[in-house]
């Protein structure tokens, strides 16, 4: 396990998925971020040695996404010993092997939840959200062993089953902490005041009005 294997599986359980259907082990990542698909690409050939099987373009409401998709049987069956789903719908964790590891290997799956589901909101709130309350709980834990206080809290949703909101609690030496241990990589924001920007730009810029 190192880094980008950690940031892999981080991928997969929150914009991305593991299935097989109708004959093909797929594993399938989805973004709005050119940068993020460039860099799921090539973990998987730097983890597993495999190659970009199609890789698609849609046109979103707000924003352009991106799709894609990597076929492997021997893959997919490693990462099903890892975690029985990727799918945070069956109230899945973070898995033993990130939980039992490195602080570099706990910021790389951290990472990976923000940039796929954080959220930096033009009034400055700092929130990411999943629909799994075990993936929420182990999430808070990996923050606090680098000293950042969240919020947990519980969303409903209609027709939906309630999802699960981290909040990083508004503190400069709180919002350093995750600037420096976590942050953002190559998420772009899909929608509101900063649509297109990168999340950790406008991260810094909201850090540096409130606390410079």
């Amino acid at each position: 396990v190192d880094s980008d294997f950690s940031s892999l599986l981080g991928h997969l359980f929150f914009d991305g998925s593991v299935y097989f259907y109708n004959g093909k082990y797929t594993m399938e990542y989805t973004n709005s971020s050119k940068e993020a698909m460039a860099a799921f690409s090539h973990e998987m050939k730097k983890c597993f040695n495999l190659n970009t099987t199609r890789i698609y373009k849609r046109n979103g409401k707000n924003i352009d996404w991106y799709m894609v998709q990597i076929e492997s049987k021997k893959a997919y069956k490693h990462l099903l010993n890892i975690s029985y789903s990727f799918s945070t719908s069956k109230d899945v964790g973070v898995p033993k092997i990130i939980l039992n590891s490195t602080n570099e290997i706990k910021s790389a799956f951290l990472r990976a939840f923000w940039d796929d589901e954080g959220c930096i909101s033009n009034d400055g709130a700092l929130t990411g959200t999943t629909n799994s309350r075990q993936m929420a709980k182990d999430l808070i834990i990996l923050h606090e062993r680098f000293g950042i206080r969240c919020g947990l809290e519980k969303v409903h949703r209609e027709k939906w089953a309630p999802s699960y909101k981290i909040v990083v609690r508004r503190s400069k030496d709180n919002w350093q902490k995750f600037i420096e241990n976590v942050n953002f990589r190559h998420g772009v924001i899909t929608k509101g005041h900063n649509i297109g920007k990168h999340k950790k730009d406008v991260l810094l810029e909201k850090f540096s009005k409130r606390y410079s």
